[in-house]
């Protein structure tokens, strides 16, 4: 295994592939030299931001269209609730608990979860709303305060990867109605949440000050806060969907096992190949998939390489 190397592309050469790339000085981070790997077989698994980022530059396995598209984040946006008890939010075991009650709930296949999220002081410094004197204020009451975290499965929300001038990944993200109304109603339930554990003031990360001094609070202020761009601080650590799998090469790019429809022997086992955006963190899940498709390789190696 190496660190500090870089694939740039992949090439198709009968039955060989070739990626290419550089490799990274370990202290300067500038190029120090490149590399070449030839190989029957070879695995992308880059997540679903640089995955298709390779794929894109190398133009392969995109005989769909669809590499880059259909990107989901499970939008995730957060409610503090401060507390005159000690709460120090970077202790204790993380994500020691969630509710998925609201998942589905109005049978469309959307909705929200929470999670109890730990407060680590660099995430409090970033996260926490407020400016200059505010924000300093909100600091020194970090001990105090504990946060839930509400994650949207998206339903009518999705972006795209494509590759910039430079090379590198470029974001696009719509947010439509129904996942923007679920993740006001999940803020609302994660408040009324903050206040059923005893906080005395509950608040989001809204822009412009959202905080309730009671849970009858909750409903007309949510109604009032703009959910728009920059009106809101939402955050992400699952990127989906943007090499995705499907038994019909025309609307997919990988099959069930995560080869290829286009080229035998290249494979993406990552977040990329979901479908669909998740109801759950998906960590399991994509490590269920790698394993079933690296025992289904194991399997078929000498099949797939002189395919």
């Amino acid at each position: 295994m190496f660190a500090n190397f870089r694939a740039n592309k992949i090439e198709v050469r009968g039955k060989t592939k070739r990626v290419t790339g550089i490799v990274f000085d370990e202290q300067t981070q500038k190029t120090k030299t490149d590399f070449v790997i030839e190989a029957p077989v070879v695995i992308v698994a880059a997540s679903a931001i640089n995955s298709p980022v390779l794929l894109l530059k190398s133009s392969l396995a995109n005989s769909s269209g669809e590499v880059g598209k259909n990107l989901t984040f499970h939008l995730t946006s957060a409610v503090l609730g401060l507390y005159e008890r000690i709460m120090y939010g970077a202790g204790g075991i993380p994500q020691s608990a969630m509710c998925d009650e609201f998942l589905n709930k109005n049978g469309d296949g959307g909705g929200f979860w929470l999670e109890a999220v730990p407060i680590y002081p660099t995430l409090a410094g970033l996260a926490l709303p407020g400016f200059g004197t505010a924000h300093r204020e909100m600091m020194h009451a970090y001990p105090h305060i504990g946060a839930t975290i509400i994650l949207v499965k998206e339903i009518d929300s999705s972006g795209r990867v494509t590759v910039n001038d430079e090379g590198r990944a470029s974001i696009s993200y719509s947010l439509h109605g129904r996942d923007q109304e679920y993740m006001k109603q999940g803020l609302g339930v994660a408040a009324r949440v903050q206040f059923a554990a005893g906080a005395k003031k509950v608040m989001t990360l809204h822009s412009k000050s959202t905080e309730f001094q009671s849970p009858s609070e909750i409903s007309k202020k949510l109604s009032a806060a703009d959910g728009g761009t920059n009106e809101i601080a939402m955050y992400s650590a699952h990127p989906l969907g943007t090499c995705r799998m499907g038994a019909d090469p025309r609307t997919s790019v990988v099959d069930s096992n995560c080869q290829s429809h286009d080229v035998k022997g290249l494979f993406v086992i990552d977040g990329s190949v979901m479908p669909t955006s998740l109801g759950v963190n998906p960590q399991v899940t994509i490590l269920s998939i790698a394993e079933k498709s690296a025992e289904w390789l194991a399997n078929h190696f000498d099949q797939v390489r002189s395919s």
